[in-house]
This record gives C-alpha cells, sequence and structure tokens, in this order.
C-alpha cells in the first residue's frame, strides 16, 4: 500500500484534502502546514480522530515483524523468546498515541490509560505501527507499555520506536525510568467489538 510522507495511505490522503478544500484550506494554507512538522503531526492526528488503524498478522513471529518495519535499528533482545506473541489470526486494530506533555513514571500512565479506558498496545502492535507509519516515531518516541520482558538483573524492558538524527530504532527501554514529556503512549481501547479478518485477538 502507498502511504504519504504524514503516514495516510494515497486513499485517505486524497479524501483527507477534500475535507480541508471543503473548510476552507486554500493551498497556501497547506503548504504553510507542510512547512511545520509541529502543524502537520497535528493536523494528521485531527483528522484521524487520534487514531491509527494498523493490521496484526500474528501468524507472524515478532522477528517478521520487526523485519518487515525496515528499521535501521532493531534492538537484538526484540526475539518471540522474550515477546512471545498474545493474539491469533489477522485483526485489525485502533492505536491511540495518548500525549501526557509531563514527566511521568511508568505506573502513572498505566494508571492514566486505564482511567481513560485504554490499555497499552503489545509488542506486535507496536511493531505494525511502526512499518505502517515510519514517519510518525522520526515526530516524537513511542512507547508501548503492554508486554514486559525481565532481564536477570531484574530489569523489566518494554518495546518503543525511536528516531535519531532521523534514523528509526525499534528499542528497549526500562520500565522503571520516567518518561519525559516527548513520550507518546500507543495504546488501544479496553472495550470493544473486534471484526477478525480471519481470527479473534485476545
Amino acid at each position: 500500500m502507498d502511504v504519504s510522507p504524514i503516514g495516510f495511505d494515497v486513499g485517505e490522503t486524497h479524501e483527507a484534502l477534500i475535507r480541508l478544500r471543503k473548510a476552507g484550506f486554500t493551498p497556501a494554507d497547506l503548504h504553510r502546514i507542510a512547512e511545520s512538522d509541529e502543524i502537520a503531526q497535528k493536523m494528521v492526528e485531527a483528522l484521524r480522530g487520534g487514531a491509527y488503524p494498523v493490521t496484526v498478522d500474528y501468524s507472524k513471529t515478532i522477528e517478521e515483524m520487526v523485519a518487515a518495519g525496515g528499521y535501521n535499528y532493531a534492538n537484538p533482545d526484540i526475539t518471540t523468546k522474550n515477546f512471545p506473541p498474545k493474539g491469533k489470526g489477522i485483526v485489525e486494530v485502533q492505536i491511540q498515541l495518548v500525549h501526557f506533555n509531563r514527566v511521568m513514571s511508568s505506573d502513572a500512565v498505566l494508571e492514566e490509560l486505564d482511567k481513560m479506558g485504554l490499555k497499552p498496545v503489545m509488542p506486535m502492535e507496536i511493531s505494525a505501527l511502526g512499518a505502517k507509519y515510519p514517519d510518525l516515531q522520526r515526530q516524537f518516541p513511542i512507547a508501548g507499555l503492554g508486554q514486559v520482558w525481565q532481564v536477570p538483573n531484574g530489569n523489566r524492558n518494554v518495546l518503543c520506536l525511536e528516531s535519531d538524527d532521523r534514523k528509526r530504532n525499534l528499542n528497549l527501554n526500562w520500565l522503571e525510568n520516567d518518561w519525559n514529556e516527548n513520550w507518546r503512549f500507543a495504546a488501544v481501547r479496553k472495550f470493544f467489538f473486534i471484526l477478525p479478518l480471519r481470527a479473534e485477538v485476545f
């Protein structure tokens, strides 16, 4: 599927432009917006209603999902052994990126997401997000707190999408660390009906 620089596929981009023109935006307005990464990203989030649809194929391994993402760097500890899949089949999920805009502990993030009726995404889901929307992590780092790998020394790690000099990385961060105000937290609704493509997620 062809994807535009702002993360929409071609059909979505055409529909979004029509909606903007009907709302009174001129080509000059759109050009000014395109020159500002921050404004452009806010517009994308508004047009999407804050959700990013992704397809997750649980028949694949996490290693295959990482390879499909085309990252400049992927932490070698992101493996099926450390992050076994938690779903079955092929499903569509709507991922929301929650921005608290303040320094927070992981416990505080999880508590706030729970209050919002959200749960953090799993490794397969954040990997699918990074693969479909490769420019998102160049805008801001994204954490997926849904599944934790504890190493022998006791440190607990979660998957994160990051950028280093615009290079795309799929890395591990300590769950015990505080998250600064730049981080977004990938989450899905706790209670929603899923229309499986071939099976169900659990």
